[in-house]
């Protein structure tokens, strides 16, 4: 927007940003110099109960707070909060 004359203020209007972000996108080389890259996935204590998880999720169980009750009878000891977000992607 900015290569077409148009000012930092009214691109930023326009697309709702902040004018330091358009600013810091119309400066950069390429778009991608300005996103975030994710950090890499760290293992946690619910990892060896993930195919358990998928199985039961693919039994058709898809209650986060039974399934977080079922580990726990199996020596889980995560938050209930582990599971849910696990449970996200499926």
């Amino acid at each position: 927007m900015t290569d077409t004359g148009r000012t930092i203020n009214s691109a930023a209007h326009e697309l709702g940003l902040e004018w330091r972000t358009v600013n810091r996108y119309a400066r950069a080389a390429a778009w991608q110099d300005h996103v975030r890259r994710s950090r890499p996935r760290q293992p946690t204590a619910l990892d060896p109960y993930l195919d358990h998880l998928r199985q039961r999720w693919d039994e058709g169980e898809h209650t986060a707070k039974l399934l977080h009750q079922k580990l726990l009878a199996k020596g889980q000891h995560g938050h209930y909060q582990q599971v849910k977000m696990a449970l996200v992607p499926l």
